[in-house]
């Protein structure tokens, strides 16, 4: 993502492009840990198709957004527009191109002496999801209580679905941002 956003930072449509062609080379490199949706649409890249992107609400796009948001941090609109197109290369499920959006601009809004529980709040309005907004108002909640990892994890829960992947890194960084090796003390 960061080389293709460097190399046409200011064309959508030429970012994607690029990214599709570094995501099939980096498939052709048969990288483990890739997500079910991911390897599908690096397939569908592979054979030419266009549409690449597969119905999926994993957290694949959520894990690559926080470049998109440092890249336009300063830009809201370019920042909606690069985010949601770049996590549609592989995800087309509503809840996981908005929870690409929110990390993006979570990133976009870490600023130096800024609190975490403050990023993420502000960072809320971009989600219209009322699934992913409920989750991740239950990380703010968790983290503003000041609750701990395992009871987070438990309810939060922790697999590749998007809706458990970004609220779980909220609740970490709102309750570790400072510190993040706080965490593995918990």
């Amino acid at each position: 993502v960061a080389q293709a956003l460097a190399a046409h930072p200011g064309d959508v449509t030429l970012t994607v492009r690029r990214f599709r062609r570094s995501l099939l080379g980096w498939f052709l490199r048969l990288p483990w840990g890739i997500g079910w949706a991911t390897l599908r649409s690096c397939v569908r890249i592979a054979v030419g198709l266009e549409r690449s992107g597969v119905d999926s609400a994993g957290n694949g796009a959520a894990m690559r957004a926080a470049v998109i948001g440092v890249a336009f941090a300063d830009d809201r609109q370019a920042r909606r527009v690069f985010s949601d197109a770049l996590a549609r290369v592989t995800h087309l499920d509503a809840r996981a191109v908005e929870g690409a959006r929110f990390v993006a601009e979570v990133a976009a809004l870490a600023l130096p002496g800024v609190s975490p529980l403050a990023i993420v709040e502000a960072a809320l309005p971009v989600v219209e999801s009322p699934e992913l907004g409920q989750a991740l108002r239950a990380a703010i909640s968790l983290a503003r209580e000041g609750a701990g990892v395992a009871l987070a994890a438990e309810l939060l829960h922790t697999s590749g679905f998007v809706l458990h992947t970004v609220p779980f890194a909220v609740f970490c960084f709102a309750r570790f941002g400072d510190a993040p090796l706080r965490l593995l003390q918990e």
